[in-house]
């Protein structure tokens, strides 16, 4: 497994070595929260011995992307609000340099810089 030593990030934004996952791991409830906040930042969820963790810290006020390269900071997204769509350039810039896009407010922004 190509992530074991790699660094990970708990939900309290402690970084440890990844382990390799365990076959057998007691019950325990996933922080839903975190996991949520690790996906939307353009990060994946592993697991890593018996503990979900995120590929990135979620705990850093990390930039977000807009068409035009500008960085800003993403807000909570809006719940009664459809951001606008998108140009196909605006995605593959944003894909092409490993990220998502994220809806920040009501807009779309890349999760990291553009490529």
């Amino acid at each position: 497994m190509a992530l074991v030593g790699a660094t990970v990030y708990d939900a309290k934004a402690r970084s440890k070595a990844c382990e390799a996952p365990r076959e057998s791991c007691p019950e325990t409830r996933a922080d839903q929260d975190f996991l949520d906040k690790c996906r939307l930042a353009g990060f994946q969820v592993r697991q890593c011995g018996c503990e979900q963790v995120c590929t990135g810290n979620v705990m850093l006020k990390k930039k977000h992307y807009d068409a035009q390269g500008h960085a800003k900071d993403c807000a909570p997204e809006q719940p009664e609000c459809t951001p606008a769509d998108t140009s196909a350039a605006f995605q593959d810039a944003c894909t092409d340099g490993g990220h998502k896009l994220v809806v920040c407010g009501c807009e779309w922004l890349c999760a990291g810089p553009l490529k």
